[in-house]
């Protein structure tokens, strides 16, 4: 029990110390579809042993490059995809779809699954760190995740409700 809280204790300090001072932003242009797509087939398995159906439309013909960090956004829609997996305990659908606006200056991920949902009281807040409904979660994800899209000088939002399942946006300029 010891070692184990021990190890929590460590995996929570050094989360927060990634969290609290992140390394500077190496850029380079990338295909947010293709790095969509290589998240999505890391996932399949899981998905399918838990029952997720998934799918993913690029509305942007292949055209939609971004400048960023390839691996932080990446850790992103990891993160993103984990937290609908385990918000369907029951199986269900996780649909991402990206779009670009007519402008081309940015592109859209929609990230939507039909799981449990999340309280409307707690959607505000979900941004933050230490804000968890996970019994052994450290309430990091979504904050980390919330950082880096703002880093990259993006957005990212959350609409959700229980029950109904929850849509993160994030929108990224090209």
């Amino acid at each position: 029990f010891v070692i184990e809280e021990v190890g929590r204790i460590d995996k929570l300090i050094s989360e927060f110390l990634a969290f609290a001072k992140p390394a500077p932003l190496t850029l380079g242009y990338f295909r947010l579809g293709e790095l969509t797509k290589e998240v999505l087939e890391l996932s399949a398995a899981e998905c399918a042993a838990r029952g997720i159906a998934c799918s993913f439309t690029d509305e942007t013909d292949g055209s939609g490059c971004v400048l960023g960090e390839k691996n932080k956004i990446r850790q992103v829609l990891l993160n993103l995809t984990i937290n609908a997996m385990e918000a369907m305990p029951k199986g269900g659908e996780l649909t991402l779809r990206l779009s670009a606006p007519e402008d081309r200056r940015s592109v859209v991920l929609d990230i939507h699954d039909t799981g449990v949902g999340i309280e409307e009281k707690l959607l505000p807040s979900i941004h933050l760190p230490f804000i968890t409904t996970k019994k052994n979660g450290l309430g990091l994800g979504l904050a980390k995740a919330y950082a880096i899209i703002e880093e990259h000088g993006g957005s990212i939002t959350c609409s959700s409700a229980p029950g109904q399942g929850t849509l993160f946006t994030i929108r990224l300029h090209t």
